[in-house]
Parts: structure tokens; sequence; C-alpha cells
């Protein structure tokens, strides 16, 4: 029963009152089993969830197992006070300590709801530049299943604009919540993912896009979340190995790579489930997408930060609540040529306290107009063809002598256009 964890705890004084959450470390399968179940019946608040925690939060110094059935427990009691120490568990090397940690606080956020919310998506947030761990990938999971909930689907509509990483399974995520108006959001990233050649991300997205619009495909048929399984079901395999020999969990390790080896063969073989998966395949990559429509994604999309800032300075400068960012972009989100954008700014705001006020005013205008999407475009934006081509190369649409679309304010022949 020695454990780097537990000597841990024995050097630093730290006492384990309940015996019970010591028989977490024990390798005994059917000890484990009988003392998870029974820490299960304890209730928020206990001495036993706060020794339950405190294993949690050290989880890396654990080279056994009973972190993993502390997390376990911690779910069965529906822990609200454990949602900071399974989060800090997302940020580990083992994919299973991340997905019994999701588990749990699936479980948490299923029976509480969006009020487990605030520590989730702070998680997310600080991770969106620096995620060595991949961590926010499950934390996601959480949010997904709160399908009912407007507060998760905003925000997992903000990350899908915001995480590129894994927008994908984002897209995934919000099929769940069967939002029609958010294949808007989908018909622009398929856009992008097209003319990227990121052909991984374009099959994600069309495949979002496919269940969301009700294609059913074979392997999401009755399917079953892992976080409903009974929790010895769930985790069998890892108890299974509780008190066995190196030699033995390697001989286990040899046994099961060859199962799947044989599983892959037998699938490769399979006549009937490959065809299967082609005919699927087929469906996604040639199944018939909507024309993006701006005013239907102008009503889902969360705003950004350019977005935010033009509607700040409309009531800065006093313009009645009416005219808002999105009435703008209306207009704008329709056209392509920077000339009439120019025209509707100067027939429809003409009151300016100052010229400097106006000067401001068109130079945020110009950066509403990169990152709005155009309805010629796809969903694709200014911004979104600078990204893909290099530059503001629209030749198909710009003529030489019309506005630069990079919204500089020059001609297109004496800006972008010149080299070309």
């Amino acid at each position: 029963m020695k454990n780097i964890l537990k000597n841990i705890f024995e050097d630093e004084g730290i006492k384990i009152k309940d015996k019970r959450v010591l028989d977490l470390f024990a390798d005994d399968k059917e000890k484990v089993v009988k003392v998870v179940n029974s820490l299960a019946k304890e209730h928020e608040g206990s001495m036993v969830e706060k020794e339950l925690c405190h294993i949690v939060d050290n989880f890396e110094f654990d080279d056994g197992y009973a972190s993993l059935w502390a997390i376990v427990a911690l779910g069965q009691i529906y822990s609200r006070a454990a949602v900071p120490s399974l989060l800090k568990a997302f940020d580990s090397d083992w994919d299973f300590w991340k997905e019994a940690a999701q588990d749990a606080l699936t479980k948490i956020t299923d029976r509480f709801g969006e009020i487990i919310l605030d520590d989730i998506e702070e998680f997310i947030e600080k991770r969106l530049d620096n995620d060595p761990f991949s961590s926010r990938l499950f934390a996601y999971g959480p949010v997904a299943n709160l399908k009912t909930n407007e507060r998760a689907k905003k925000f997992l509509i903000k990350m899908f604009q915001e995480d590129d990483s894994w927008q994908g399974p984002i897209a995934y995520d919000l099929a769940g919540f069967g939002d029609e108006r958010v294949l808007q959001l989908f018909r622009r990233a398929i856009e992008f993912a097209k003319n990227s050649g990121d052909e991984f991300v374009l099959n994600e997205i069309r495949e979002a896009y496919c269940i969301l619009d009700g294609v059913e495909f074979s392997y999401n048929k009755d399917r079953k979340e892992l976080w409903e399984e009974p929790w010895e079901e769930r985790w069998q395999f890892k108890l299974n190995e509780l008190g066995k020999s190196e030699e033995e969990l390697e001989a286990g390790d040899k046994k099961q790579s060859k199962k799947n080896r044989e599983f892959i063969e037998k699938s490769e073989n399979d006549k009937e489930f490959l065809s299967e998966i082609k005919k699927e395949n087929n469906l996604r990559d040639n199944y018939p997408l909507c024309d993006f429509d701006i005013e239907t994604y102008l009503s889902v999309r969360e705003r950004n930060f350019v977005e935010s800032s033009f509607e700040e300075f409309l009531r800065i400068l006093g313009f009645n609540e009416s005219i808002t960012v999105e009435e703008v972009q209306k207009f704008i989100g329709k056209t392509i040529n920077f000339k009439d954008a120019l025209e509707y700014l100067s027939n429809n705001y003409k009151v300016f306290p100052s010229e400097a006020a106006l000067s401001q005013f068109g130079e945020k205008f110009a950066e509403l107009w990169d990152i709005t999407p155009k309805e010629p475009y796809q969903g694709l934006s200014p911004e979104d063809v600078m990204i893909l081509s290099g530059n503001f190369r629209l030749r198909a649409k710009v003529g030489r002598n019309e506005f630069c679309p990079c919204a500089s304010g020059k001609k297109y022949k004496k800006c972008c256009g010149k080299n070309i």
C-alpha cells in the first residue's frame, strides 16, 4: 500500500481522519468498490468531502489510483465544493484523470445547472492562449451537457468563435442544443476551412452541420454518455489493475493491444462496415449547405471586441438605441464594395459633435467593415480574406477604380491592387 501521495501526507503531518478515505489507497478491487460506494452516500459539507478534495488537489503526486477513486466519489456526492479541485485535475498528463474529472463535473452541472459555470468558464478562458495539457477540451464537456441552458449555449458560441484549436469538437457540442441559427456560424466556418485547406476541421464542422440539420449518423444512434454509466463499469479496466505487478500490467497491455489490432483488422475487412462509413462520408461531404445570411448570423453570434467597441462608441456619440452595431452590419454584410459602405455611412450618420468625432467614427467603421462577414463570400470577412490570401485580393469583385476593401479609403488600384 505504498504510495507517494500517502507518504507526503504522512511526512507533512496531514491526517486523514476517515478510514474509508485511506482505503482508497488499497490495492484490493472489492475493498475499493465497497469504500467508494460508501463514500458516495456522504453529503456536501462533510469532513469526508474536504479530505477527498485534498487528495484530488495533490493528484500529481499519486502513483496509484487513490485520486481517481476520490474524483469518482466526489462526482457521486455531487460536490459543488470540489469543482476547483476537479478543474485542476484537467491539468494532467494522463487522460484518465481528465476523463474522470469530466464525468464528475458533468454529474454536478447536470444536477445544479448554470451556477457551476462561473468556475468552468473562467478556467477555459484563462487557457485560451496557453493550454499545454489540452485541459479546456475536457472542460467543455460539462458545459455542453446543459443542452437547454441559454447561458451554456452562448458561452459555447463565444468559444466557437474564439477557440480555433477545438472548433470542431465545440461544433459537435453546439449541434446538441438544436438551435438552427447556429448553422450560420457553421456555414461561415466551413467556408474558411474549405479555403484554408484544413480538411480535418472542414469534415468535423460539416458533420456537426449535418447533425444540427437533422442527419443521424450510425455512430450517434442510441449512444450512451460515459458519465451516465455505473462508475464500476466505467472504470472496470482500472479496477482490474489493482494489486497487479508491473509484469502483469505489461502483459495485460500487450493483450489489450493485440485485441485492438485484431479489431482494427476485422473492421478493415468488414465490407458492410466500410460501405456504411463511405456512404456517411459521402453524405457529409456533399450535404447541401444553406447560403450565408447576415441577419440570422447576427441574431445568434456573440459580439466580439470590435463590435462591442463600435456599439459603445454609438452610445457615446448619443445615437439612440434603435441604431445598433447589428443594424450597421446588416447593411455592410451584404456588400463587398467599400464605396457603398461609405455612402451608407454618410447618408445615415450626418450629425457629429466635431471633426475629431467624425474621424474616429470612420476608424471604428473601418474596423467593423474588416471583421463583418459578407453574404457574397458565404460568411468570409475582409479580414478572413486577408488571412487566407495574404492580402485583400478580391479581384473578381473589386474594380480597379473602386475603393479598396481593406478600408484604407484609397482606390483599389492605388492600394492592395497596385501590384496585381
